[in-house]
This record gives structure tokens, C-alpha cells and sequence, in this order.
């Protein structure tokens, strides 16, 4: 049976506004839509508002991938001396409280290689988060009743889309309802990053004046910095704005007018938003820069949820077989039953039969025994007689008993002469008396005579064979 294809959400949330992409697969653009409403996390408005956008939008069977927004979490470019990746994940743990001013311990830690050195060092993208903001999250998105794979980074999905985009030297704004994220790349490597939290004004799905000026400040703020640091001092020869549920048209045009630099808004495969275009891919398999914040918890609870259901299917799996052992050892047992009782029914109808024979085998017996009685000592003489050479054997007795039967003594020259005679006796003599066919040896010794061996034996002729055993 073919497996009933499940669709790919990314998933936007926060204090007043939700928004989704959904694609199939192959990563085709479906649908996506933006709401928003004096929701906040706080009260528990948000999950419930959530729980009323995935069942109106049919989001419950979806793989939903959510995304952290970068002002969330505190992101660093990090030199690291090493390449392997066990050492760097452990660097960056290590690392966390110099990021945040939290006890480890309440910090959640990730990153993404940026760039191998010379050397064996490494430029990772390093992202500190505290538990708890993303263990509110998610307990909306439970209480919404999705099933969320991932809890992706925005950054990191900028990242994979400027890549996939072919960007190598440019700057990239990227603007949600609840944020504005920066990102300079030179030489298609990120160089800088920032992240800021603007509560939007927005106004027919554009962005008021108010929170327009602040982006841009925000913008030139970024830029300046990313020249300070850089070697050169090199502004970026483009702006790419991109925009999720917004007219990032409106804000490209802004940035031109207050920066005198190219600015263009970001329009790709359906994409308005750098962030959905990026976050698809990775759900697609892009791991490029792949960044989960998925709690170690949940990682746990769903790997225990997992061995659970394992553990009940085998346990199904033991009962059925179980189920199937019993259902064919009490057919075999039914079936046994049911052949024995039929042999039984069989032996009794055979008993009748059985017992006539017998009867009739011990009458036949009388009767053979009353025939050969009827044969007389001479007419057994006689044949024996005639079976006998004509040289070199004598008959010495002939003993006649009409129940035991008949007993000849002799001696002969050669044992072979008296051998002869006893096969006489079983073949052509039994065709004249049946009797004679029973005849055996008795004995034979061989006795001096005349300085030759001479050999005595005696043959017996029983009339009554010993009766079969039943």
C-alpha cells in the first residue's frame, strides 16, 4: 500500500501575529497565510488562538517545523580550534556563559559550520538560547496539538536560502511582525549578524512609518558596524530585503531612499521571505546549515514515546503469535481427537471381521492337521525312501508318531548326501505330502568307521505347525 504523503509546514508564532508555508514534498509551495490578533504567550491566548489556526488551515497531520526568530537567542561568530564536530558542540556548551549571563545548566546550545580553517580551526555560527523561551513555545505548539519535527533558527535558514540563492557578497534584511534580522556575507561566507525585537506597526499588511524609520536605523546601524569590523571597510554592493507576511517591496524602497544604496526586495520560487525559502529547504534535507533547538527533553520524551510504541507493537506482535500458537495446537489437538475417534469407530466395525477370521484360521488348522494325519507310515516311508541316493546313505530308524509326527535316523558317507535328502524332502517330496516341506535337521555327528569318517544324523518332520501369535 503506498504511503499517504504528508504536506511541510513552517510555522511562525509569536505575541500577535501566526503565520505558515505549506508544501508538498518535493518542496512546491501550496499555501501559505499570515493572521494576526492581540494574542500573547503569556496568557495563554497564542496556544489557543494556535490551536484554532491549525484546525481551521488542517495543520494536525502536517510535519511542522517552527522558527525561533533570531531576536530570541544570542548568536555569535565563533573561532574554534577544532574541526571535529563532537568537540565544537562541546566548545560552544562550554562556552554558553560567556554568551549569556545564565547558569549553564538553564542554557540550550547549537551551531553551524561556517568555514574550515587553515590549521584545524573552525568559523561555526554559535547559538546560545535560554530553555525556557523555547519550552514556551512549544508548549503552545502541544497545546495546539501539531506535531512539530524541528525548532529551527531564523538565522541559519537565511543562510541556506542566500546559499541556494547563489548570493556571495551582499547583505540581507530580513523583516517578520515581531523582528528585524541583518546578515552580511562576503565571499559567500556570513561575516555579520544581528537581530532585533520591533513591535511592528503594521497597516494593511504593510509597515507604519514609525516601525519603517526604526527599521531603517536599525539598517544603517548594521551596516556601520559590519564596516567597522571588516578589513577594508567595504559597504556591501547590495541590499536584499526580504519579508515574511509583509509588502517588502515597500520597505526595499525605503532603504533606498534613506541609504542612497541598491536595495531590492527578496522574490524567489513563490518566496517573499528568506527565512520560509531557507527553512523549507532544510526540512527538504538541505543541511547545509542546519541549526535544531529541539530540547534534549523532547528529544527524550518522543525517543521513550517511540521504544514505548515499539514496545507494545512487540508486545501485539508476542499475543497474536501467541494467540495463533494456541488457535493451531487446539486445532491439532481437535483434529487428533477427531482422527482417533474415527480410527476407533473404524476398529470396532474391523472387530466382527477380525474375529470371524481368526475362528476360520484355527478350523483350517483342524482340518490340515485331520489331512495329514491321514497320511500313512508307509506311504511317508516310501517317499522319503525314494528321495534317498541310491549310494552312500543308509536309513537306520523311521519313528511314526500320528500327533508329533515322523523322525528318521541315518548315516551317510558325505554330509552333502544327507543335506540332499532334506532338500528333497522340502521340494519334490513336499508335493506328495505337504508335511514333508516342515522337515529339519536335528543333528549331525561324525563317528569313525573303517578308517573313514562316517556322518549320523537324524531329520524330524513335525505334522503341526506351531501356531501364529494373534
Amino acid at each position: 500500500m503506498a504511503r499517504s504523503p504528508r504536506h511541510i509546514t513552517i510555522l511562525h508564532a509569536g505575541p500577535g501575529h501566526i503565520s505558515f508555508v505549506r508544501a508538498d514534498e518535493s518542496g512546491a509551495v501550496i499555501v501559505q497565510a499570515t493572521e494576526r490578533g492581540p494574542w500573547s504567550i503569556e496568557d495563554g491566548s497564542l496556544a489557543a488562538a494556535l490551536g484554532d489556526f491549525a484546525g481551521r488551515h488542517g495543520l494536525s497531520g502536517d510535519r511542522v517545523f517552527f522558527v525561533l526568530p533570531r531576536h530570541e537567542a544570542a548568536v555569535r561568530i565563533l573561532e574554534l580550534p577544532s574541526q571535529d564536530p563532537l568537540e565544537l558542540g562541546g566548545m560552544v556548551h562550554l562556552g554558553a556563559e560567556e554568551i549569556v549571563p545564565f547558569p549553564l545548566d538553564e542554557l540550550q546550545t547549537s551551531y553551524c559550520l561556517l568555514e574550515s580553517l587553515d590549521g584545524g580551526s573552525s568559523r561555526v555560527l554559535a547559538v546560545v538560547v535560554r530553555k525556557t523561551v523555547v519550552e514556551t513555545y512549544l508548549g503552545a505548539l502541544r497545546s495546539a496539538r501539531l506535531d512539530f519535527e524541528q525548532v529551527l533558527l531564523s538565522t541559519s535558514c537565511m543562510l541556506t536560502a542566500l546559499k541556494r540563492a547563489g548570493a556571495a557578497a551582499c547583505a540581507a534584511a530580513h523583516v517578520g511582525s515581531d523582528g528585524l534580522e541583518v546578515a552580511l556575507l562576503r565571499d559567500g561566507r556570513m561575516t555579520f549578524g544581528r537581530g532585533v525585537a520591533i513591535a511592528m506597526a503594521i497597516e494593511n499588511g504593510r509597515v507604519a512609518g514609525s516601525s519603517l524609520e526604526e527599521i531603517v536605523a536599525e539598517v544603517r546601524g548594521s551596516l556601520s558596524a559590519s564596516r567597522r569590523e571588516s578589513a577594508d571597510g567595504a559597504a556591501p554592493a547590495e541590499l536584499l530585503v526580504s519579508a515574511s507576511g509583509l509588502n517588502g517591496e515597500a520597505v526595499a524602497e525605503a532603504l533606498r531612499e534613506a541609504l542612497g544604496a541598491p536595495a531590492r526586495d527578496y522574490r524567489q520560487d513563490g518566496f517573499t521571505s528568506l527565512v520560509d525559502a531557507g527553512a523549507l529547504a532544510t526540512a527538504c534535507g538541505d543541511r547545509s546549515y542546519l541549526i535544531g533547538l529541539m530540547p534534549e527533553s523532547e528529544t527524550n520524551r518522543r525517543a521513550a514515546t517511540v521504544s514505548r510504541a515499539r514496545g507494545m507493537r512487540v508486545v501485539a506482535a508476542v499475543a497474536v503469535a501467541a494467540i495463533a500458537t494456541g488457535a493451531i495446537y487446539f486445532q491439532a489437538v481437535t483434529q487428533r481427537r477427531a482422527y482417533l475417534h474415527e480410527l476407533d469407530e473404524r476398529a470396532d466395525g474391523l472387530r466382527p471381521l477380525a474375529q470371524t477370521l481368526r475362528t476360520k484360521r484355527q478350523q483350517l488348522r483342524l482340518i490340515e492337521e485331520q489331512v495329514h494325519r491321514t497320511a500313512s507310515p508307509i506311504m511317508v516311508l516310501s517317499t522319503i525312501a525314494s528321495l534317498a541316493p541310491d549310494e552312500g546313505l543308509n536309513l537306520t530308524r523311521f519313528s511314526y508318531d500320528q500327533r508329533q509326527g515322523v523322525t528318521v535316523n541315518g548315516s551317510a558317507m558325505e554330509p552333502k548326501l544327507f543335506d540332499g535328502l532334506i532338500d528333497g524332502m522340502r521340494g519334490p517330496g513336499a508335493a506328495a505330502i505337504p508335511q514333508l516341506a516342515r522337515a529339519q535337521e536335528l543333528y549331525r555327528t561324525a563317528r569313525p568307521e573303517r578308517g573313514q569318517n562316517v556322518w549320523d544324523f537324524a531329520v524330524t518332520i513335525p505334522f503341526i505347525e506351531a501356531p501364529e501369535s494373534e
